[in-house]
């Protein structure tokens, strides 16, 4: 989420208003209880050697993060927004490291994603599936919002 809009030069403000602005949209339109899931960024294999950019992806996935509990807490009426945070998913055993770090940083592990270093393949669709479905398991179950 995010991801082509910070590349493309769009500022973290810009994202961040555009997707609070989205999520009211859906919300209002709904007035039923109702949550939806959202996919935060994820480090791309392409990211490996541009510290700029992914400082950019780790403080929008922050930023991200931080205004969908806002939006939860704004609205308080059983509608939820449950952030899913990506930014390391696909990072193998790099995933425990910094984002930001010049050394020792996290490094997307290319067997998730296609030639292109960019979008995920098979495998890497796989692992955002079960995550998705975990959360949405966790949900039907009742388990509280904070903890999704």
């Amino acid at each position: 989420a995010g991801e082509n809009e910070l590349s493309s030069g769009f500022s973290i403000s810009t994202i961040i208003t555009s997707f609070e602005n989205t999520m009211n949209g859906i919300f209002d339109t709904y007035h039923q209880d109702m949550s939806v899931i959202f996919l935060g960024p994820k480090i791309e294999p392409w990211l490996e050697t541009d510290i700029e950019a992914r400082n950019g992806y780790f403080q929008l996935s922050r930023r991200l993060n931080q205004a969908s509990k806002v939006s939860v807490e704004e609205r308080n009426d059983g509608q939820a927004i449950i952030f899913i945070d990506c930014l390391k998913m696909f990072c193998g055993e790099t995933a425990s490291f910094s984002v930001v770090s010049v050394r020792h940083s996290a490094k997307a592990d290319a067997r998730y994603f296609n030639d292109d270093g960019l979008h995920l393949n098979d495998e890497g669709y796989k692992i955002l599936k079960d995550e998705v479905e975990t959360r949405i398991e966790r949900l039907l179950f009742g388990e509280d919002f904070e903890n999704l």
